[in-house]
């Protein structure tokens, strides 16, 4: 093992693990591709958790990457989303927050887990 890490090889050990296992990887393109858009939330705990979060993700080859405006605050998300429209992701720039969700009927529907507040979210494509 240290002579994966001394001269280089992990990384290339890491590539090989990577392509041998196509499950794996996130989708290679296309049909979750575009920008979906819509709101999170409240479905659980505290009252003062923040009411109103606008949730932005583009979609490309499988990458999700987007921005969530909780209330005048920027938040970042990055995630991937599989050839079963099974997305996965997080949220940060204030916590860290686990986001989980999945493609059915148009829509990508999850939660968005906060160590004190649950919330639900809906995306559409090109949704406000």
């Amino acid at each position: 093992m240290d002579y994966l890490f001394k001269t280089g090889h992990w990384l290339v050990a890491l590539s090989m693990i990577a392509l041998a296992a196509p499950e794996l990887r996130a989708e290679p393109s296309g049909r979750f591709d575009g920008a979906w858009a819509g709101r999170v939330r409240q479905s659980s705990g505290m009252q003062q958790c923040m009411p109103r979060i606008k949730f932005h993700v583009a979609i490309a080859g499988g990458t999700a990457t987007g921005e969530a405006d909780a209330t005048g605050r920027r938040l970042q998300f990055t995630g991937t989303i599989d050839a079963e429209g099974a997305l996965e992701g997080t949220v940060t720039g204030w916590e860290t927050i686990a986001v989980y969700g999945q493609h059915r009927d148009g829509e990508i529907r999850g939660t968005w887990t906060h160590r004190v507040c649950g919330r639900e979210f809906t995306l559409t494509r090109g949704g406000t």
